[in-house]
């Protein structure tokens, strides 16, 4: 009977365990679609901006050609370039925690891969604004240029956000 009793404490030990890992993974996932939202509504007010952007540079170069400026700030609506500022809070909490050995294997790996191509997205951020603070974007093209770019990688990050908020908790937790 101490055995069988032994047995049992194991057995109820190891449900308490998983069922604690199983919560704590569901409200990994939670979060991280709350982040994934709040990047997604951040990245579709830059997109008007840098569509806003887009054509006023149109109007300037048709006007004045590819005319060296001194001061991007001279462009109307200039807010700089603006980058998107992603954050990954949750992400990487979840990961330091290990919470991802609990979670489906495909959603964990797609979960990743958004992360992994939102850390591309702030590096092409800084190199943007490097690039203006060094006087190197110096004609309405070339800043035009930036903001297409961030205009097309926006799209296809908008479509990788969308099919990660897709996510269902319940059924992507391993059981």
């Amino acid at each position: 009977s101490i055995m069988l009793a032994v047995i049992i404490g194991f057995i109820v030990n190891e449900w308490r365990e998983n069922t604690h890992n199983k919560s704590k993974a569901k409200l990994a996932i939670k979060r991280i679609k709350m982040e994934m939202e709040q990047n997604h509504a951040q990245l579709q007010r830059k997109q008007n901006y840098y569509n806003n952007m887009i054509s006023v540079l149109d109007s300037l170069i048709s006007i004045s050609g590819s005319s060296k400026i001194s001061f991007p700030e001279s462009i109307p609506g200039w807010n700089g370039i603006n980058p998107p500022i992603l954050t990954f809070s949750s992400y990487k909490t979840a990961s330091s925690i290990g919470v991802f050995s609990f979670i489906d294997f495909n959603t964990a790996d797609h979960i990743s891969k958004v992360y992994l191509i939102q850390e591309e997205l702030q590096k092409l951020g800084t190199l943007s604004i490097n690039l203006v603070i060094s006087g190197e974007l110096y004609d309405y093209k070339s800043i035009k240029l930036v903001f297409v770019i961030y205009t097309e990688l926006i799209k296809g990050w908008m479509g990788a956000y969308n099919r990660a908020l897709e996510i269902n908790t319940k059924k992507d937790i391993e059981k």
